[in-house]
């Protein structure tokens, strides 16, 4: 038998990949403020913060985002200040999302959903 007629054997033509078509299927997706389901669905509008669960959960697996947060050298004095976790990642998942003025930040902060993914409180998210 020659090299190209023992391909063939031992992969026949006609294997194709063995996902399901369609949507794929509810997955975990790990965030700072835990893991949060995720799932895909055909008739809804599109979000522009689906994208950054994702990046999210690579800030957190990699550590990048928790060393960003530590060498910052943002500090504020006062007991009603926010956090540095919180002021960099309005700033940064603004940025990310799109907004071109500081007035477009109000978008996130009025956010119930994405604050908490990068650990931040919502309310304290609004003081920003």
């Amino acid at each position: 038998m020659s090299g190209s007629e023992q391909s063939k054997e031992v992969h026949p033509q006609g294997e194709g990949n063995r996902e399901a078509e369609g949507l794929p299927a509810a997955h975990r997706v790990e965030t700072f403020g835990g893991p949060i389901q995720v799932r895909w669905e055909e008739d809804a509008g599109v979000s522009m913060y689906g994208p950054l669960t994702y990046f999210i959960e690579f800030l957190k697996v990699s550590g990048v985002w928790e060393r960003f947060v530590d060498e910052c050298p943002l500090r504020y004095t006062s007991r009603n200040a926010p956090t540095k976790n919180e002021i960099l990642g309005t700033i940064l998942f603004s940025v990310l999302s799109g907004h071109g003025r500081y007035a477009h930040i109000t978008a996130i902060r009025g956010d119930e959903v994405l604050p908490p993914c990068w650990g931040s409180s919502s309310s304290v998210a609004k003081t920003v």
